[in-house]
């Protein structure tokens, strides 16, 4: 483990010479002195030294609940926690003596591979392809690279049990207000419609009243995460002691189902209520052989479903029956076209796929898998599925007799599951804010799974 005061000195200066770097920048500018003033106050009160549970906390909610900040130009938008990984967390391996990936390595060797085949493909495309690429697609090595920052930082820190059910916590909680303020931004409560959405969603101002946006920019990209709040919310109706606990689960279970409606994603939708019937099957133990129980449970999701269809906006709900007729559906029959043209550029190029060619080809195909296909082609897919097979299995394997590790384990093994079957009509990997809570999310994992084998072998 690490001492998290030693890099202090370093990351300010880093941050300073950037901010130095950047000035003709404004967007830039304001985000980088928003957040040094914002570490400086932390710091003067933590006594200059930064506590690895803060750390993952100001992320995980940073990664949820702030918007981007937009830079003119080719460059892609950055997030606040985007510039603390990367100028942060390379100096904090730095640190991290002796640096340990046993748990990881499968799914680091995977992430790795992943970016060597984008590398690959991009040459194939330049110099094969005559295809024209520029920063945008290098974009994509770096953040492959991001993710393995914070798979191996994340996985190094000296968290306890206590602190990872917190941070559990702080998931779900960031979520639900999240969803509130999605909720004020769709019903158009104190002008959020008009104040706060833009912030996140200047692009799709028009949808804000017609499909919840929350803290993203694309409702089905939410959908998703809203997914995840109903697979953590229902986690803690199963596994906690508590009364109270379980009661204001239930009750956050019950609104974060209502929001998924209101996103107007079917995907999420369809995927919610599959996941919720997958956890309660794998934890049916909990309900102590209670037909009771069961029964109240999936009775209370029938009434919340129930009530939430009931209750939509006339625009939602037109869109939601628009999916029963497929043959008439508007989306369904573009994405098909879509999904056609790609598919003939992946055909055509089969082996190596065409790159991210950003400048040249729309990335807009609502589905990873075949965007992964024509871009990387096979032999770029492979390394990509086992970014989610890999963790999929260890998640699986896990049996801990610990609640805790068991709440990071059915998360993730949930979470994976929800996010593969998102990406046959999304592009969850691409998702830069979704990606970034979730690959903080198996580094916790992973952190939890490597204490749980540590202490397992003291008392063989």
């Amino acid at each position: 483990m690490f001492d998290l005061s030693k890099p202090v000195i370093p990351s300010i200066l880093v941050i300073l010479i950037t901010a130095a770097a950047l000035l003709v920048n404004q967007p830039i500018v304001l985000i980088i002195v928003a957040a040094t003033g914002a570490a400086g106050v932390y710091l003067a009160l933590s006594d200059f030294q930064i506590r690895a549970f803060d750390l993952v906390a100001i992320l995980i909610i940073s990664s949820i609940l702030l918007p981007p900040a937009r830079i003119p130009g080719s460059f892609p938008d950055v997030r606040i926690e985007e510039f603390v990984i990367y100028l942060f967390f390379p100096i904090l391996l730095f640190y991290i003596k002796p640096l340990e990936i046993s748990d990881i390595k499968n799914l680091l060797l995977a992430m790795i591979l992943y970016a060597g085949c984008i590398f690959v493909s991009i040459f194939h495309s330049v110099y094969f392809l005559g295809i024209h690429s520029g920063l945008k697609d290098f974009f994509e090595i770096a953040k492959i690279g991001k993710y393995v920052l914070i798979l191996l930082v994340i996985y190094n820190l000296d968290l306890t049990y206590d602190q990872l059910r917190k941070l559990f916590y702080i998931i779900l909680g960031s979520i639900v207000v999240s969803a509130i303020i999605g909720f004020f931004e769709y019903f158009s409560i104190l002008s959020f419609d008009k104040v706060v959405a833009p912030l996140y969603a200047e692009s799709q101002l028009w949808s804000v009243n017609m499909r919840m946006l929350g803290t993203y920019s694309n409702p089905n990209s939410y959908g998703a995460t809203l997914n995840i709040g109903c697979v953590l919310a229902a986690l803690l109706i199963f596994y906690s002691n508590k009364q109270s606990t379980r009661l204001i689960s239930y009750l956050l279970l019950g609104f974060l189902l209502w929001s998924v409606t209101l996103t107007g994603s079917r995907t999420a939708t369809v995927t919610v209520i599959c996941s919720l019937i997958l956890l309660a099957y794998l934890n049916r133990k909990q309900f102590n052989r209670s037909w009771l129980g069961v029964f109240l449970f999936f009775f209370f999701l029938s009434i919340i479903m129930a009530l939430s269809f009931s209750g939509l906006t006339h625009k939602v709900a037109a869109r939601y029956k628009s999916g029963i007729d497929l043959a008439t559906d508007q989306s369904w029959l573009m994405r098909l076209m879509v999904w056609k043209y790609n598919l003939l550029a992946f055909i055509n190029s089969p082996v190596w796929g065409w790159g991210p060619a950003k400048y040249v080809i729309t990335g807009i195909v609502d589905n990873e898998y075949i965007l992964t296909l024509r871009r990387y082609g096979i032999i770029g897919f492979i390394p990509y599925i086992f970014i989610y097979l890999v963790p999929l299995y260890h998640s699986f394997r896990m049996q801990a007799k610990e609640q805790t590790v068991q709440l990071w384990s059915q998360l993730v093994l949930i979470g994976i599951i929800v996010f593969m079957v998102t990406n046959l009509t999304n592009t969850v990997l691409n998702n830069l804010q979704t990606m970034d809570y979730w690959f903080l999310i198996l580094g916790l994992f992973y952190n939890a799974r490597k204490m749980y084998r540590k202490q397992t072998l003291e008392t063989v």
